[in-house]
């Protein structure tokens, strides 16, 4: 009997150090319309992890990041809400609304249900956290920024953060209208604003599957920047283009553009080399 009681007291301490080391863990809802009515009443976002059960990457999470106390933490500052993507009704609605097409996604809903932050895939607990944080915080920041934006038309820079914003949010819709703003205050590029801008839409076009209007933006960043590394990215982004599409003659030009940029960082040559090797490679085994 006293072996079973200090065994239990060992069990005990042991479960109460676990404790103190993860937390008391996420308190995850399933229901993302009472997650949404909370989110407009107390003003905040709702945090929606969508999975699958097949899916190893959600599992992670679930094992390795959720629980850690930085994670449970952060989360603190949202509404969590899991939804599975294949087994529930409204996670099949979820999925379709929001065009999930990969697992893990986690996206950061407003009240209204409009994304305003996502994590795509596993992310290690540190990582995560910073992220959650800095969604919150840009979100919180949000409502002033976008009204600075509309009453000072001139300011491209203030433009071009909220630009940052919703191209991480995905809201397609609202980046082209800031990329002419920012256009108008920089038509020649001269001040390094609308090249930035224009890799940003760029990527977001990839997002959307957009890839003729995505490929218009790098080209016309890569003449609009003076900067090697924005010069050297908006031919990356380009020769990524090309390959994904096979071909490769034109991903190999812009390539060699990238090795040609004088100032280019170490690591953009670095990338570019390899990228241009994998393509030669390839060629060589076509013939």
């Amino acid at each position: 009997m006293l072996r079973r009681l200090y065994f239990g007291i060992a069990l005990l301490g042991l479960c109460l150090s676990y404790q103190r080391a993860w937390g008391a863990g996420i308190a995850w809802s399933h229901s993302l319309k009472s997650a949404l009515i909370k989110a407009r009443s107390e003003h905040r976002l709702v945090m929606l992890d969508i999975y699958t059960d097949w899916c190893y990457w959600c599992k992670r999470l679930d094992s390795d990041v959720y629980p850690q106390s930085v994670v449970v933490q952060a989360a603190r500052q949202v509404i969590p809400v899991k939804l599975n993507a294949e087994t529930t009704k409204e996670g099949r609605a979820a999925a379709e609304r929001y065009e999930v097409t990969g697992y893990p996604t986690v996206l950061f809903l407003d009240g209204q249900g409009q994304v305003v932050g996502r994590i795509g895939g596993y992310e290690p607990a540190p990582n995560f956290a910073a992220d959650v944080d800095h969604i919150v915080a840009e979100y919180r920041q949000l409502p002033g920024l976008e009204s600075y934006v509309r009453s000072h038309p001139n300011d491209g820079a203030a433009a071009l953060r909220l630009l940052h914003i919703y191209v991480e949010a995905g809201r397609l819709s609202a980046v082209e209208p800031l990329i002419a703003r920012i256009r108008r205050v920089d038509p020649s590029g001269s001040k390094n604003l609308l090249a930035e801008a224009l890799l940003l839409g760029g990527s977001a076009y990839i997002h959307a599957g957009n890839v003729s209007r995505a490929a218009a933006d790098f080209k016309e960043a890569a003449q609009k920047t003076r900067i090697p590394d924005m010069q050297a990215e908006a031919h990356m982004y380009l020769a990524m283009l090309y390959a994904a599409q096979n071909q490769l003659t034109p991903a190999t030009t812009q390539l060699k553009a990238v090795l040609a940029i004088r100032g280019c960082s170490a690591q953009m040559h670095q990338a570019a080399q390899q990228m241009l090797s994998q393509i030669q490679a390839a060629q060589l085994q076509t013939h």
